[in-house]
């Protein structure tokens, strides 16, 4: 069986899923709560830089799979108080 088209089509640059989730996270995350991401190939940047226009989320740990490319983006949704 295969997975359906929708979960594997990421719009015109992969990134389309992110778009949308990114900016609607902090609304759902307690203080201090964490967002766990899985990322393709070459995507890291970009993600990054779109968690980085969240004014309350951080970027807060890439785990790399076993062939050493980032897979994984965990950002924190800041305390009150933390820069």
């Amino acid at each position: 069986r295969k997975e359906p088209e929708i979960a594997l089509d990421g719009g015109k640059e992969g990134l389309e899923f992110y778009q949308r989730i990114i900016p609607l996270t902090s609304g759902f995350l307690r203080r201090g709560g964490l967002l766990g991401l899985e990322i393709g190939y070459g995507q890291i940047e970009k993600i990054k830089d779109m968690i980085a226009c969240q004014e309350d989320m951080q970027p807060s740990r890439i785990i790399k799979d076993y062939q050493g490319i980032e897979r994984v983006v965990l950002s924190k949704k800041k305390a009150a108080g933390e820069k």
